[in-house]
């Protein structure tokens, strides 16, 4: 089982042992909130205004959800899938590195090599040198006003910059 479906299967664990209408467990909580919700595209914005608590819900459906009452007494509904599955995480994650090394000039080609990797299959296998890849690199991702990704973190960056440096 690889790690994308470990959390996966965590979080539905969690969703499906807390009881329709009532908080997750305060452990539960903390999983939720540094696991699974940063990975959520509207992250940012939710986290600003504070997490309260977090409570189950069932749709008209009958499918489970996470619903989170934020610190403004409004809830924001999270599903898990959206987070875990993000659309577009792998291009903001492109996006971000780019932005890490736009003052890195590489030295010129040397030996054999006759032309570089091309700058996404650096960045895919950079983050196959983390355990849980994608999933725990996206924590760390931040939009700017104008849309441009960065990473919020400055280990990722400092870990990005120095491979990039070695494989680009």
């Amino acid at each position: 089982m690889n790690r994308k479906e470990e959390v996966l299967e965590a979080a539905k664990n969690i969703l499906y042992r807390t009881s329709q209408g009532f908080p997750v467990k305060k452990e539960d909580f903390e999983y939720l909130v540094t696991i699974i919700f940063p990975l959520h595209p509207k992250w940012r914005e939710l986290s600003a205004k504070g997490i309260k608590l977090i409570v189950v819900r069932v749709n008209k459906y009958g499918s489970r959800y996470f619903s989170a009452l934020l610190g403004d007494n409004t809830f924001e509904n999270i599903g898990i899938y959206e987070c875990i599955n993000r659309k577009g995480l792998k291009e903001d994650i492109i996006a971000a590195a780019k932005n890490a090394v736009t003052d890195i000039t590489l030295p010129p080609l040397s030996g054999r090599k006759k032309k570089r990797p091309e700058f996404s299959s650096i960045v895919r296998d950079w983050t196959g040198t983390f355990d849980g890849e994608e999933l725990l690199i996206g924590r760390y991702l931040v939009e700017m006003p104008g849309g441009q990704k960065y990473f919020d973190n400055q280990d990722i960056i400092d870990s990005f910059r120095a491979y990039y440096m070695n494989n680009g």
